[in-house]
């Protein structure tokens, strides 16, 4: 388990609930809203531990933080707190109604504590079924029961949920915070730790599933070895490439691609000056050769190549294919400029 201090480029909303904490003025329902893996989960604990901490301690602004040590936090660190319930769904793409009646059903039962927290996983995956069963809890509420929606999205709630609720919407968090998290917190090398949180949107949890993988390092000199070489690149080559490289969820050539880009361009901005640290500062050489030959034409042309492989990918072209001709149009941009 964390602290609130641990939590990153969320400081606006940490402070929130750790004001509401040190004020006693705790909401019956909040809505803690972002991508996967942007810190919901986390966040969501790290309150619920601190509301039930027998013996809460200050951070050093004076706010508080669970203690770590009493029996309530204990039982937290290891899952085992009665008195915090994480409530999922089975299905993949649905929160069903009887779950949520399962909530209504329990959360009569008095806590051991002071507080009863349910953290509701995917909670914009209730359908109207779910949310109305859902508010007859929230419109009469024990008051001792806390109820953490953790959400991708808002727009799928009720009206009256949103009425009921605090929400909070989690950011993005800056690339060099993430990366400078990943080093510090999980061990991950410099230079894979700034492609991970490159790569991850902003979401420290993602950033730091994709630098865990095992197979990260290698998939990513893979894929940068081969947008490096496209110039030189024939259209079988090419073709094998998108064979090897599709199918990839997380570290896709698309993705990297459009990183790539982004070193060039940010090198290309900065000629003559000391350029930010780029994503990929293994591959600087190619970067800086990119930077050289390509005009912002022909970087804005490849992004319009990532652009209609996105379209094509959402039309349900074979990723194969939309992959084979990103690539092309990329190799045939490099290659008008090496002569």
């Amino acid at each position: 388990m964390s602290r609130f201090t641990d939590v990153i480029g969320q400081e606006q909303i940490t402070a929130h609930l750790q004001k509401s904490l040190q004020d006693g003025r705790i909401s019956h329902a909040y809505i803690l809203d972002g991508p996967e893996g942007i810190g919901k989960r986390m966040l969501a604990d790290i309150f619920a531990q601190t509301l039930l901490c027998s013996s809460p301690e200050k951070d050093s602004s004076g706010l508080p933080e669970p203690c770590e040590k009493c029996d309530s936090c204990i039982q937290a660190q290891t899952g085992n707190n009665p008195d915090i319930i994480h409530v999922t769904h089975e299905k993949e793409k649905t929160f069903r109604v009887d779950e949520v009646r399962a909530v209504r059903d329990d959360i009569v039962i008095r806590p051991v504590g002071a507080y009863k927290v349910y953290i509701l996983e995917d909670a914009h995956l209730m359908n109207p079924q779910a949310q109305n069963a859902l508010l007859k809890t929230l419109e009469e509420p024990p008051s001792y029961a806390v109820l953490m929606l953790l959400a991708d999205g808002t727009q799928n709630f009720l009206p009256t949920i949103l009425s009921r609720a605090v929400t909070l919407r989690l950011k993005q968090v800056p690339d060099a915070a993430v990366a400078a998290w990943l080093e510090e917190n999980c061990g991950i090398s410099h230079t894979r730790a700034l492609a991970a949180a490159g790569l991850s949107g902003g979401r420290p949890g993602h950033a730091a599933a994709l630098a865990a993988d095992e197979n990260f390092e290698a998939d990513r000199r893979q894929i940068l070895d081969a947008l490096t070489g496209l110039a030189s690149s024939d259209a079988a080559g090419i073709a094998e490439t998108a064979a090897l490289l599709s199918g990839r969820k997380e570290l896709t050539a698309a993705g990297a691609l459009r990183l790539w880009l982004r070193d060039i361009s940010v090198r290309k901005a900065a000629a003559g000056t000391k350029a930010p640290e780029p994503v990929f500062p293994d591959y600087a050489e190619a970067t800086a050769a990119a930077a050289s030959a390509l005009t912002y034409e022909d970087l804005g042309k490849i992004t319009d190549a990532l652009n209609e492989y996105d379209r094509r990918v959402r039309v349900n072209i074979k990723e194969e294919t939309a992959l084979d001709l990103l690539l092309l149009s990329a190799r045939d941009t490099m290659r008008r400029e090496k002569g």
